[in-house]
């Protein structure tokens, strides 16, 4: 779907991921060769292997499930930095059960939404709300004034993307509001998940197109 190739060198070769090297192969025919390495660990075992268990899941090939979790490709002016956290402290605390709410007022929703991203920041850990459109994205921003908020979803430019990823790895952004594609980003320590409108279609992807 991508053409990664031109980012990384020419245009005759073809990105890829290595996800284990083995001595001996069974695979007939003439391999061709690893020319360079433009990024090493590039996402955390844990993201490998629920990149696996998805493509498994819905029937679709590693590599575009690996898309979700690398939505830009590394070059060799601009690489990613390398995802070595295996478990962030959310996950390696007990897990809760999700919490359903519906409110009679918008404003009640908002109220409840900042208690809980104020509770998780108390933590140092980082939020994230996701918001089932595009047009959400900045009223939420303006809902958590005066926080900082790195908004995200597909349709931004690379040079905005990449500065978002950045900032989501390096811990500096604590509060992030973003469509779906938002879900699997590489966060540092994410401790606390917001859905809004929880009963929207736009979560749900009906085709693979």
């Amino acid at each position: 779907k991508r053409d990664w190739s031109s980012d990384v060198c020419s245009s005759d070769l073809v990105l890829g991921v290595v996800t284990k090297i083995k001595k001996n192969t069974t695979v007939t025919g003439e391999l061709q060769p690893i020319k360079k390495v433009v990024a090493r660990q590039l996402i955390s075992n844990l993201d490998l292997s629920l990149s696996w268990w998805l493509a498994n899941y819905y029937g679709v090939s590693w590599g575009a499930s690996l898309e979700l979790f690398v939505p830009l490709a590394p070059s060799t002016k601009s690489p990613l930095l390398s995802f070595t956290t295996t478990l962030t402290s959310g996950v390696q605390k007990k897990l809760t059960q999700p919490l359903l709410v519906s409110f009679n007022k918008s404003a009640e929703r908002v109220a409840l939404a900042k208690q809980l991203v104020d509770k998780v920041l108390k933590r140092h850990e980082q939020v994230l709300i996701l918001v089932p459109e595009t047009n959400y994205l900045e009223k939420w921003a303006d809902y958590l004034q005066p926080l900082s908020v790195v908004c995200y979803n597909a349709q931004l430019k690379q040079s905005d993307c990449r500065r978002a990823l950045e900032l989501i790895h390096s811990g500096e952004a604590r509060v992030i509001v973003g469509t779906r594609a938002a879900l699997f980003l590489p966060y540092q320590n994410l401790g606390g998940v917001i859905v809004d409108y929880a009963d929207n279609e736009n979560y749900k992807q009906w085709d693979q197109n």
